[in-house]
């Protein structure tokens, strides 16, 4: 069920920073009863949290995610934070925080024309590129747009697909290569995302609907 789903989400709270644009499209799509069971499940993990490690954890947590010898920060991070290595920290936040603040609208538009699951799992590596914090390994998170970037039947969506799943951009993470890295990344994903404008408008729930009523 859909409470059932938003109290499974909340085990994605470990990285807060990836989940928020996610949440923001379930509040615009009004899917209610997912966000109840989020707000269910959110409420309990913070109740665990708060009996384990007292009232002074999230600013623990927080001081945490602000460290940069806790991930792989300037050197190969898919995200701003990596394209430029050379600015503070606090320069850093501000330009990551205006991106995602500027994809917000990019995102309820796909939402709205494409379906909450298109939109969502744009959302996701868009947080990833927005991101002050990411680990290389979280660019994963654009496999399920690429892979509907390859399907679409358009000649440079399966190129862009292709390109974001291919050696081309991963080694360059991988290796750890510092600008050139983060830039492919970004620029992966974006075309990526751009192309999914073109995907009929819902296409993709209806197909969804379709193949859970024949399980049925």
């Amino acid at each position: 069920s859909d409470r059932a789903a938003g109290f499974i989400l909340t085990f994605a709270t470990i990285k807060p920073h990836l989940l928020a644009p996610v949440l923001f499209l379930l509040f615009f799509a009004k899917r209610w009863n997912v966000l109840f069971g989020f707000l269910m499940g959110a409420t309990f993990l913070a109740g665990i949290s708060f009996w384990a490690e007292g009232w002074r954890w999230p600013i623990q947590y927080f001081t945490q995610l602000m460290e940069p010898r806790w991930y792989n920060g300037n050197t190969a991070s898919p995200n701003i934070n990596g394209l430029l290595p050379w600015l503070s920290n606090s320069t850093k936040i501000l330009i990551s925080s205006i991106a995602l603040l500027a994809s917000l609208p990019a995102l309820a538009w796909t939402t709205r024309h494409k379906g909450i699951e298109v939109g969502i799992w744009a959302a996701l590596p868009i947080a990833v590129i927005c991101s002050f914090h990411a680990y290389t390994q979280d660019i994963l998170l654009s496999i399920p747009l690429a892979l509907l970037a390859i399907g679409t039947g358009y000649a440079h969506s399966r190129i862009s697909g292709v390109l974001l799943l291919s050696p081309v951009s991963t080694y360059a993470l991988a290796a750890w290569i510092p600008m050139l890295g983060p830039a492919i990344a970004i620029a992966s994903v974006l075309w990526v995302a751009w192309t999914i404008k073109e995907l009929p408008d819902n296409s993709i729930s209806s197909r969804l609907s379709l193949a859970a009523e024949g399980t049925d």
